[in-house]
């Protein structure tokens, strides 16, 4: 999976699901959902900009908790994004029943986690 970037938001440049083709035409663009769960089922139905809303909703909550988790602005970008990238990818396997936001941030706190121990390795190889 691809995300293009149009202006700040970032749009995955796959689709998830082909029944979005069934969906009428108010269903797909004039109701746009507003709720987490909503804007969930609306991407795994193949809509990518329902998707781009939650990027825009969470994008900066999220890299500023990575900021406070990881101390550096180019690292906690990079976990941000990826984060949103380990979402989007998980959605079809996803319980769609929780809340978005917590899982979205769990992601983002297991990145941190990963990135800690790949860091704490580097330094511990150069003092061997």
């Amino acid at each position: 999976m691809r995300l293009v970037f149009q202006g700040s938001v970032a749009l995955p440049t796959t689709t998830l699901a082909p029944q979005a083709k069934h969906l009428s035409y108010r269903e797909r663009y004039v109701a746009m959902p507003s709720s987490d769960q909503a804007l969930v089922r609306q991407t795994l139905l193949g809509d990518a900009q329902a998707f781009a809303e939650l990027v825009t909703r969470y994008t900066a909550p999220l890299f500023n908790l990575a900021f406070r988790l990881t101390g550096d602005r180019s690292e906690a970008e990079n976990v941000t994004q990826d984060a949103f990238l380990h979402a989007y990818a998980a959605l079809p396997r996803s319980r769609t029943d929780l809340a978005f936001k917590p899982w979205l941030f769990q992601i983002s706190v297991n990145l941190c986690r990963d990135l800690a121990r790949r860091n704490g390795r580097r330094r511990d190889q150069h003092y061997h």
